[in-house]
């Protein structure tokens, strides 16, 4: 007669085999795609201690022990390559393919791949309605292409862009938050995105906070010398340091030297 116990550990298979037949590394760990490299070790042992294929005759799930021994094989996979910094990157880019354990197979229609090409159409979808400035409606679909094709910087960098233009939904600080939030994923993928960073900049710009904001705007240069978005940006705070910077040599003296011819004629 089968326990809770036994129950929750043939549950668990269910879920995790569904994530190897998907090749998703995240979820045959039950992490999300946010989680830290360094809580992946301690995911991964969790996980072995109740699905590791040794104790499924203690379970009483003989039948499913090679099924427990792929799952394994392929947690151990993505152990691996999550912890793993460039690797983890190249997987969400997409140029890492995870391997199927043999016996198991991929399903006739994968989920993984619905998802992307769904997630594909719907990014032209969004890019489409951002170049008519409808924010809004290029927000829900860019959301739903970052679900199906997670790995891509592109897909984040529109996604934070939509929600920046979109202020008519949400508190500013709140809108502001979640356009970094997609530019940082973005750069997660491609730190060297001269175009996230200059949306970076903006934010900063933005949130008042114009030290950060010069910061962003020289890596992009950085990176694009030629980014004439990033140029404009940069003259135009040049120019008013310096005007501030003249009002501080000019202001003061002038003050003093008036004073001073007010003392001398009385």
């Amino acid at each position: 007669m089968a326990t809770p116990e036994v129950d929750e550990v043939r549950k668990l298979i269910e879920e995790r085999l569904e994530a190897v037949r998907d090749g998703d590394y995240f979820a045959v760990l039950g992490l999300s795609r946010e989680t830290p490299a360094p809580l992946v070790q301690q995911a991964y042992f969790q996980l072995a201690k109740r699905i590791h294929p040794d104790t499924m005759s203690r379970h009483g799930l003989e039948d499913l022990r090679d099924v427990a021994r792929a799952i394994f094989q392929f947690a151990t996979e993505a152990k691996d390559v999550l912890s793993n910094v460039q690797d983890r990157a190249r997987y969400l880019r997409g140029d890492l393919r995870p391997v199927i354990p043999g016996g198991l197979g991929e399903r006739s229609a994968p989920k993984s791949r619905n998802n992307e090409e769904a997630g594909k159409i719907a990014f032209h979808k969004g890019s489409v309605l951002l170049t008519k400035r409808s924010y809004g409606e290029a927000e829900r679909l860019l959301k739903q292409a970052v679900v199906g094709v997670p790995g891509s910087a592109k897909y984040w960098t529109s996604l934070g862009w939509a929600i920046f233009q979109n202020v008519d939904e949400r508190p500013a600080s709140e809108r502001l938050e979640e356009a970094r939030k997609a530019w940082e994923r973005a750069l997660a993928i491609d730190e060297d995105n001269a175009q996230v960073h200059y949306y970076m900049a903006l934010y900063y710009k933005t949130a008042g906070d114009m030290e950060r904001c010069q910061d962003e705007l020289e890596r992009v240069l950085y990176i694009d010398a030629n980014h004439v978005d990033a140029q404009r940006e940069m003259r135009l705070i040049r120019m008013r340091s310096g005007k501030q910077a003249k009002s501080r040599q000019t202001g003061p003296g002038l003050l003093s030297r008036l004073l001073t011819r007010g003392k001398k004629r009385s």
